[in-house]
């Protein structure tokens, strides 16, 4: 299957050069010449769209096998920028975008193991559950036997504790990590910041039993970064595994016509029938002004 090989690849690429766009440095913002836009290179990763095979350009890997577009990725930002404007001026490239960087929506609010409970809770008791009625919904389905179907949340995160006595009975294994915390097919389990396990326990402790979380690994504690590449793969990935909901808690201010890939990607996600859920902020801040992504895309619910 070209598209399950093509979500390897560029899974185990964004798993090994992973180092490059989660590590900090000084001068990571560079400008590009033709339109002076300010891009963020620190990803060392482009996103092509072309009708034949493009030049390399000092690149190290090209993955392709995904409609037209081939991920193309570099060693270091000097040699992405110049391809960008190479690619830029080249008659049979259509599109060409950098990975831009994406942030996890955090709050103020850190969990700690210390802090769990030793008795595993029915509910945690949140606020959320009871202005919302969501514990209503869900005692009302469980006490009349509604919920039957198997309901798969795909959740693209910083991982989860599959071992967590609230969460392991609800999780399905996926095996994906594309950070550089462990292995990329192995151990989305290798969670190093609780934003994963804390948007996981929100989505089980709303829904009743027959709902459980698929838990993708595209971000690691550092930076709280990941890259429009690696969250768009994921939904490739989620699509193939068969979830029907995937939640996304991270966003990017980028001009929306950065993303062609991942807006491609999500229009297919879309029209196959699964629903995409956005987090705008915690803040409930406006968006109106400053458009963010996903949640400002035609294909999300935020």
């Amino acid at each position: 299957n070209a598209i399950e090989c093509f979500v390897e690849d560029v899974a185990s690429m964004c798993q090994e050069y992973a180092f490059l766009e989660e590590s900090e440095t000084e001068n990571n913002i560079v400008v590009a010449s033709d339109d002076d836009d300010t891009l963020d290179f620190s990803s060392c990763r482009l996103v092509v769209k072309s009708d034949k095979y493009p030049e390399k350009f000092n690149s190290v890997e090209i993955v392709s096998g995904y409609k037209d577009y081939y991920i193309i990725q570099f060693e270091n930002e000097q040699d992405t920028q110049s391809a960008y404007e190479e690619y830029k001026n080249t008659s049979y490239i259509t599109d060409v975008d950098v990975d831009s960087p994406v942030y996890l929506r955090n709050g103020d609010v850190t969990l700690t193991s210390e802090e769990e409970p030793h008795e595993v809770p029915k509910c945690l008791e949140s606020w959320g559950g009871y202005v919302s009625g969501t514990y209503d919904v869900k005692n009302y389905i469980e006490e009349n036997n509604l919920g039957t179907r198997e309901i798969v949340v795909g959740v693209l995160d910083t991982g989860v504790e599959i071992e967590n006595e609230f969460l392991k009975d609800r999780i399905n294994r996926t095996y994906y990590n594309t950070t550089d915390i462990g292995d990329w097919n192995s151990e989305e389990c290798e969670y190093d910041d609780w934003h994963g396990n804390a948007v996981s326990s929100i989505i089980v402790d709303n829904t009743p039993a027959n709902v459980k979380i698929a838990v993708y690994k595209i971000f690691s504690s550092q930076n709280n970064t990941s890259s429009m590449v690696r969250a768009a793969t994921a939904m490739l990935k989620a699509k193939q595994d068969g979830v029907d909901i995937i939640s996304t808690s991270f966003g990017c201010s980028d001009d929306i016509d950065n993303f062609t890939y991942a807006l491609d990607v999500m229009e297919e996600v879309y029209k196959s029938g699964i629903l995409i859920t956005a987090a705008v902020e915690n803040g409930g801040g406006y968006t109106g002004d400053f458009p963010t992504f996903p949640d400002c895309s035609p294909y999300s619910f935020s």
